[in-house]
């Protein structure tokens, strides 16, 4: 699967945002069906921002029952637009 530019371009800009907030390390969540996409990804903002990010996988549904319960993400990438929703309600 191939991501468009202004995708690609959003989410590189997505995980720069722990840079511009000073954090050496940044949690992310991420959906598995996404994880091919944000090996490389991870690669070239870790190369070029001198951050680190480190993500964890798994299904939409478990990743968002673990930050209901405390999981200290800083970013949820989800494979459907429900979960974030109900999550920025709830913050």
């Amino acid at each position: 699967m191939q991501m468009s530019f202004p995708a690609k371009g959003s989410l590189f800009v997505a995980l720069m945002i722990p840079s511009l907030l000073c954090a050496e390390t940044a949690t992310v969540a991420v959906a598995s069906n996404f994880v091919p996409v944000m090996k490389p990804l991870v690669t070239e903002f870790e190369e070029t921002s001198g951050h680190t990010i480190r993500f964890s996988s798994g299904s939409t549904g478990k990743l968002y029952t673990q930050i209901i319960y405390g999981a200290p993400y800083d970013m949820f990438l989800a494979a459907d637009q429900e979960r974030p929703a109900i999550l920025k309600k709830k913050i």
